[in-house]
């Protein structure tokens, strides 16, 4: 399949049902806005599309109340159907919120993008290293423990020395799209990392996110990462550092323009299969009669397209030529000159007077070793026996009885002179067919 598909991810800044139903207009712009996106397709509105909508907070069954919505706002708007469904990420309770996933022409899996667990390892590690930074610390100032008051020097804890005080619990989780599209399978994973203050502050929260994404086998990591600046360079591509603007508008600005900071994100793995064009950051600004905002993001969104195979590369045309040997004329059943000629047309000329002139040669010697075995060529004279002389009557004077065995090498040494006749006439044949 040769159609492009296209992914995208949008933070909704805590939308809720009520936030998104409770103005109508709301929902139609959400709904627009993804459309008018999607139809730029190589399809048009037909294009095949995988998205997740960010920062959803209610109860799951409010959430699956604004699934069906939006999939009946879609219908409405454009004609199309297509799939939503909400997830929900875990983490605490001021951190959990739901991802929405809405997808048409394709078909999807989802499954959880399981961030807690390599969080886990990260903390455990924080903690050992904290704990070894307060005992260097206590070892320093040469006073136990106890002596420390609270109110002259402030008691001091490991809790002091760790990077980031929070467990893995109080993460949230993402959520992994199995995508398949004709004959491509790809996994798309969309995430909403926590605040600044915690993503941005401490790297090692989204370089373990990234890491988690290898960990899956993710061919897309996509989401709001809360991250500024270039990410490290590692197994994942940025394709955000072609975008000529943030993600999000700037609070400073009276009207709504997109500051320069890249919290949104696209990562794609520096070895893949397929082709992707990231996007520019689509803004969608709010109409000047309406009160508030429609989210302080900008939808980012990318077209993945599979890698045509490699062609075979391509040879002038040559004339049809015999590669095989040339026929073992030597062995050939020959019955007449026609069937001699009929075998030779074929072949290479030159090929096939080679290999006469090499069996003329073979039976040339063959001929000159029956003339030279006395066994193939018996003498005339009676053999004398140094043991006796001969007599008239003497079995050893009279002419030798043939015997089978004579028989055989006569009929083999006949056989043979008729080889060498018949190699000699094959000669002159494929001397003609040179002429």
């Amino acid at each position: 399949m040769d159609d492009d598909l296209t992914v995208f991810s949008w933070n909704l800044e805590k939308k809720s049902y009520g936030g998104m139903t409770g103005n109508a207009d709301t929902m139609t712009r959400v709904v627009a806005s993804i459309s008018d996106e999607v139809k730029k397709g190589s399809r048009g509105e037909d294009s095949p599309f995988v998205g997740f909508l960010l920062e959803v907070k209610d109860t799951q069954g409010k959430i699956d109340a604004l699934c069906r919505d939006i999939k009946r706002k879609y219908l409405l708007t454009t004609g199309k159907k297509i799939s939503v469904t909400g997830h929900k990420t875990g983490g605490s309770a001021h951190t959990e919120e739901a991802i929405i996933v809405m997808s048409r022409g394709v078909g999807i899996a989802t499954s959880k993008f399981d961030i807690q667990r390599g969080m886990r390892d990260f903390i455990e590690e924080d903690k050992a290293n904290a704990q070894r930074s307060f005992d260097k610390k206590i070892a320093e100032t040469k006073r136990p423990l106890r002596d420390y008051s609270r109110n002259t020097y402030g008691r001091p804890s490991v809790e002091q020395h760790r990077k980031l005080d929070r467990e893995p619990e109080w993460f949230r989780n993402g959520v992994i799209a199995e995508i398949n599209h004709g004959d491509q399978r790809y996994r798309v994973a969309g995430v909403h990392a926590p605040g600044p203050a915690v993503s941005d502050k401490v790297t090692e929260v989204v370089d373990t996110i990234v890491n988690s994404a290898q960990g899956n086998r993710v061919d897309i990591l996509i989401g709001d990462l809360n991250r500024r600046g270039d990410l490290p360079a590692t197994h994942y591509e940025d394709l955000s550092k072609g975008w000529t603007s943030g993600t999000t508008f700037g609070k400073k600005e009276k009207a709504e323009i997109l500051g320069t900071a890249r919290w949104d994100r696209i990562l794609a793995p520096n070895q893949r299969r397929f082709d992707i064009d990231s996007l520019q950051p689509i803004a969608v600004t709010r109409p000047a009669d309406l009160g508030n905002r429609l989210t302080d993001h900008a939808m980012i969104a990318a077209r993945i397209k599979p890698r045509s195979p490699p062609k075979a590369p391509t040879s002038s045309a040559e004339p049809f030529t015999f590669t095989t040997p040339a026929p073992n004329i030597a062995g050939a059943d020959l019955h007449s000159l026609e069937a001699s000629k009929a075998m030779v047309q074929p072949a290479d000329p030159t090929l096939l007077y080679e290999a006469a002139s090499d069996r003329k040669s073979t039976n040339e010697q063959l001929q000159k070793q029956l003339e030279d075995n006395p066994l193939l060529n018996p003498s005339t004279e009676p053999a004398s026996d140094p043991l006796s002389s001969p007599s008239a009557t003497s079995p050893l004077t009279e002419p030798p009885t043939s015997t089978g065995a004579d028989t055989a090498m006569e009929e083999s040494a006949e056989a043979m002179e008729a080889m060498a006749a018949e190699g000699e006439e094959i000669a002159e044949v494929a001397e003609l067919v040179l002429l």
